[in-house]
Formats: structure tokens, C-alpha cells, sequence
């Protein structure tokens, strides 16, 4: 496995021994928090879909929209855990909006892997990866003034990963984090919904969304095999290639 080049570790990324071994308990409350605001609140119609702020960065809204497009009651391509076909009602659909408008980026697992795959500081990779672990385990997250469970992510892994890839493409990296973080957190309410997590402890959903995209970190930093990820999708859970705890803790210096 291809080392970091990089010495000198960002402190506040470090993941402690002891909190290592209960991250994924102690991220369940938070998961479970942020799922409950979302299905609180009011859906429009798919042509008037009602929306509701979540970031807002320089001219650039991060914005979840209700209903989604798995939400008609005709709909019936949603398997739930019992094996029924049905809709998802509490689907969402999570927009950028740029200087008032929709942006035209979209927001599949080809497009963000086209945007990580721009990135080619080896160093910003790092903390990418870094920050997305600690997201899956909601370690970037706190209670904002409202009580509302929002992304906090650390100042100094920021700030270092703003100077080394301040922008995705064209977008500013930290809305980039922001658009990873609504659209993980509608993978939580989509499958939570079905069934599939019902104590938000194991990864179905948003944990295994964000770990899909530190897993391709790892094969972009010649670190991890490109062919076990692809071939992960294969396998069930179908759909994602999460890159395992301790894979991780090894990859990634700056969680250790």
C-alpha cells in the first residue's frame, strides 16, 4: 500500500482509541435527531416542492426539497425490508442553488466520483477522506443555536483543505461537503423509512453513502484496490463499497 507523504497530522481529525471502539453507537442519537427533523417536515407536490435551507455559503443555498421523486404513491419501485414494492414517502430531493438558480450540477455516485476524481492534491485527498469518515459517524456535526443537528466541520482540517482545493470543479469545497452531507442524510431517511435501520447503528444509509466515497479516495491515493471497490457493488448490500473501520484508521493518517 502506497504511504501518505505527509508528516504532519491535523489534531483535531484524530479519533481517539477509546471513541473508536463506540462510534458507531454514539453516532445514532444524532442520526436519529436529524432523521426526525426531516420527516417533520411538509411536503408540496412534485411541480411545488416546498424547500427547506439547511447552508447557506457566500451566493450558494444547499436546499432539501419535499417530496422526491420516490414519493408518489404510484411509485413502486422502492423494495422495503418485509420485500414489498411500494413508494417512499418521505423521499427528498436535495438541490444547490446558485445566485437563485438550480444548478446544473447532478448528484449521482458517477457525478461526485467525477468531482473527487478532479481533485489531484494528494494531500487534500487526505483530509477529504479524513472529514467524510468523520461525517459518516457524525464527529462534524453539533447542535446549532435552534438545537438542530447541523454539519460543524473542524477550522484547521478546513482551512488546510480550502488552501490545498479550494474549489470541486467549480464549486467551493466546503459546499461541496454541505451537498455530501444533505444527500447522505436523505440516504438515513430513505432506508430508515424502509425499514433497513431501525436503531440508526448500522451503516444502511448514511453511513455507507459517505463511506462509499472514502473508500474511492483510497483507490485514487493508490492505497486501496480499485477492483475490490468495483466489485463491492456487486455484492450485498448492493449499491455501495463502504471501506471497513480499520482499513480506514490505516489509510488515513489523520484519524489516528
Amino acid at each position: 500500500m502506497k504511504k501518505s507523504n505527509y508528516k504532519m497530522k491535523i489534531k483535531a481529525l484524530r479519533i481517539d482509541e477509546e471513541k473508536r471502539r463506540r462510534i458507531a453507537t454514539n453516532s445514532s442519537e444524532l442520526r436519529k435527531r436529524a432523521y426526525e427533523e426531516a420527516i417533520s417536515w411538509k411536503g408540496g407536490t412534485l411541480s411545488d416542492k416546498k424547500s427547506y435551507l439547511m447552508y447557506e455559503y457566500s451566493n450558494y443555498k444547499i436546499v432539501l426539497k419535499k417530496p422526491g421523486k420516490e414519493s408518489p404513491i404510484e411509485y413502486n419501485r422502492c423494495t422495503y425490508k418485509d420485500r414489498t414494492k411500494g413508494n417512499n414517502p418521505n423521499d427528498m430531493t436535495p438541490t444547490l442553488i446558485k445566485d437563485g438558480e438550480i444548478h446544473e450540477n447532478k448528484l449521482g455516485f458517477d457525478n461526485i466520483f467525477e468531482m473527487i476524481h478532479s481533485i489531484k492534491d494528494e494531500r487534500a485527498l487526505e483530509i477529504l477522506g479524513t472529514i467524510l469518515f468523520r461525517m459518516a459517524y457524525m464527529l462534524e456535526y453539533k447542535n446549532n443555536e435552534e438545537g438542530k443537528v447541523r454539519l460543524n466541520i473542524s477550522e484547521e482540517g478546513l482551512k488546510i483543505l480550502e488552501d490545498k482545493c479550494p474549489l470541486v470543479k467549480d464549486i467551493p469545497i466546503k459546499v461541496f461537503l454541505a451537498m455530501l452531507e444533505i444527500i447522505s442524510l436523505n440516504e438515513d431517511v430513505k432506508y430508515h423509512t424502509l425499514g433497513y435501520n431501525d436503531n440508526f447503528k448500522n451503516g444502511t444509509g448514511k453511513r455507507n453513502n459517505l463511506l462509499t466515497y472514502v473508500r474511492l479516495i483510497a483507490v485514487l491515493l493508490e492505497r486501496e484496490s480499485f477492483f475490490s471497490f468495483a466489485g463491492s457493488f456487486a455484492r450485498p448490500p448492493v449499491g455501495i463499497s463502504s471501506i471497513s473501520n480499520s482499513k480506514a484508521f490505516k489509510i488515513f493518517p489523520d484519524l489516528v
